[in-house]
């Protein structure tokens, strides 16, 4: 009894009472203090990974113009369109993964914005040429690649 009686006593102090709330609230500020440590670890974390991803993202377009650009140079050089053709059927299939990505239809049902630019500059070059490349494209891609889904 005595001990429940000195419990009760001290609940109803003022001043422990007082005391109690405090160390709750220190307490509270502690681990607010972690929360914000650690939010602020992770907005630093991603602040690194956003620009290493976008790091990454412009060392992708740089290969992919790489890749396009030797593509249109291996139909543009010389004279023989055999020869221009046989370039561009060993060019795509040694990189046939990468051409397949490329040339595909994005999320809209575009046509591929790449597959545009390399058309445009292999119509310099003659029909040939064009039907050779066009014919590639429905090889790795399909043929439903080489058009708008609205045109169908």
């Amino acid at each position: 009894m005595e001990i429940k009686s000195k419990c009760k006593e001290k609940l109803h102090n003022p001043s422990s009472v007082y005391k109690i709330a405090q160390r709750h609230v220190k307490l509270a500020k502690i681990r607010l203090q972690a929360i914000q440590k650690q939010k602020h670890k992770q907005a630093s974390m991603h602040n690194i990974n956003t620009e290493e991803q976008n790091k990454q993202l412009w060392r992708d377009e740089e290969q992919k113009k790489s890749f396009l650009n030797a593509l249109i140079n291996s139909i543009s050089k010389g004279d023989d369109d055999a020869k221009k053709i046989e370039a561009m059927n060993c060019m795509i299939t040694s990189h046939q993964e990468r051409f397949q990505s490329l040339m595909e239809k994005d999320l809209s049902g575009c046509r591929s914005k790449y597959l545009d630019y390399v058309s445009e500059h292999i119509s310099k070059y003659g029909v040939k040429l064009c039907l050779a490349f066009e014919m590639e494209v429905a090889k790795h891609c399909g043929e439903t690649s080489l058009i708008h889904d609205w045109d169908t």
